[in-house]
């Protein structure tokens, strides 16, 4: 199974452009786009999370975790993904973070034996949604990315 999430980083600038006038090729090269695909897979044997250039082919796996890591939601800004992951043999999913290039991890929950899935983040990115199945309940909380619940 492959889920994905496009992460769009635009540098640019502003340039005035006047009638008869042209822009030189070295300002035509300033403004770059690129488009990255975030997507967990299981190519590896095991539910990894991966990030794919779309216009060179490089690919990096940003996880490498004995059980599954998956159901990734890019920052507001780029910069940060949520994800959730699997603890104690499935039993307990915590929610976490990293950076975009898959350093700086940190686990966000850590209630035994709960569910704890489908992260998504605030329009400002101050603070993480996810749901949580717990003793038969299911509810939906809310934590500040620094985590605590």
């Amino acid at each position: 199974m492959i889920s994905m999430k496009i992460a769009s980083g635009l540098f640019a600038f502003l340039a005035l452009i006047l009638p008869g006038s042209e822009i030189s090729e070295k300002a035509k090269s300033v403004v770059k786009i690129s488009y990255d695909l975030i997507y967990d897979s299981d190519e590896s044997g095991n539910s990894e999370i991966y990030r794919l250039n779309l216009e060179s082919g490089e690919k990096k796996r940003l996880t490498d975790y004995p059980m599954t890591d998956g159901y990734q939601a890019l920052s507001p800004d780029g910069q940060r993904i949520a994800f959730y992951a699997y603890y104690d043999n499935g039993r307990t999913w915590s929610i976490h973070t990293m950076n975009i290039d898959g350093g700086d991890r940190k686990r966000l929950t850590h209630l035994k034996n709960a569910r704890d899935s489908s992260p998504s983040w605030s329009p400002d990115g101050k603070t993480i949604i996810f749901s949580r199945s717990f003793q038969g309940q299911y509810q939906i909380w809310r934590m500040n990315v620094s985590g605590g619940e």
